[in-house]
């Protein structure tokens, strides 16, 4: 499954399988059978290192569904200088892993997040044109990594609310480095749930940065729980992508409030399968 905003075809969907996201009542071994039974074209993870990379290739495999993404950076900060060669490393061992379970993407960030979404520390006498000259830099040379194993790479601005200190925190800030890089092989998420958090507006923010998107993250605010449950107007933002065409993947990254049966009937009401 490309990451690219491709017109002409369905929206590719994706489920995120991590514990506590959909199919969350299952092992982790039966989520990819389940997402596949539910309609999704794929299913994405957070961190392989802690996941078995055979079984799960096996288990996609065995499903017929694509494991199309997971976290790709996570060695350094790709704003301080001095872990240029570390951010490098961390997406070199990420791309063998991608390729071990066929998937065609990795996301990667500005910041090394750690458990409990803890931001890694830089050179406090970076300044904010420094760090940017930096992260310029080092996503240029994922780039050419992206385009050795003819993968794309997904620069994700988070929010800074629940993981402060992130430097890339809203997609205007993402999309300045997208253009900057200007390589087919970084493309940039869209997240409604983390852009809500720091700030909202988020049609007139999708607008500009549409034609540079190769995902876009549904969840609704707060909680991170399926859509139509919070204050994100969903109705409004899935005929927004229908007029602008969108036609990349959307990832249902949404925590059920109650049951993943009831999320899935909230995301068929705002994207439904055949749109």
């Amino acid at each position: 499954m490309s990451a690219d905003n491709v017109k002409g075809g369905p929206n590719k969907r994706a489920a995120c399988i991590e514990d506590g996201f959909l199919f969350k009542e299952l092992r982790f071994e039966e989520r990819f059978a389940a997402a596949k039974a539910a309609g999704f074209d794929s299913v994405e993870l957070w961190s392989w290192r802690e996941r078995d990379l055979d079984a799960v290739a096996g288990r996609a495999q065995a499903a017929g569904i694509e494991v199309s993404c997971f976290i790709g950076a996570d060695k350094g900060s790709a704003i301080d200088p001095a872990d240029h060669d570390l951010y490098l490393t961390g997406v070199r061992e990420s791309v063998a892993a991608a390729k071990h379970v066929g998937a065609p993407s990795i996301y990667i960030f500005s910041d090394e997040i750690g458990p409990g979404g803890v931001i890694k520390p830089v050179n406090p006498a970076l300044t904010r044109r420094q760090k940017v000259a930096s992260l310029t830099r080092t996503i240029s040379a994922a780039a050419d990594l992206a385009a050795e194993a003819g993968m794309t790479f997904l620069l994700e601005p988070v929010n800074s609310v629940y993981v402060p200190g992130y430097f890339l925190d809203t997609v205007g800030a993402a999309l300045e480095v997208v253009k900057a890089v200007g390589r087919p092989e970084i493309r940039l998420v869209y997240d409604f749930y983390h852009q809500q958090l720091v700030g909202g507006n988020l049609i007139q923010n999708l607008r500009p940065a549409l034609p540079h998107v190769g995902s876009i993250h549904v969840a609704d605010v707060p909680g991170r729980v399926e859509p139509g449950l919070g204050e994100i107007n969903f109705t409004t933002l899935a005929r927004e992508m229908r007029s602008l065409d969108y036609r990349g993947t959307i990832l249902f990254e949404c925590n059920p409030s109650s049951s993943t049966a009831e999320a899935l009937r909230a995301i068929e009401k705002y994207f439904p399968i055949k749109a």
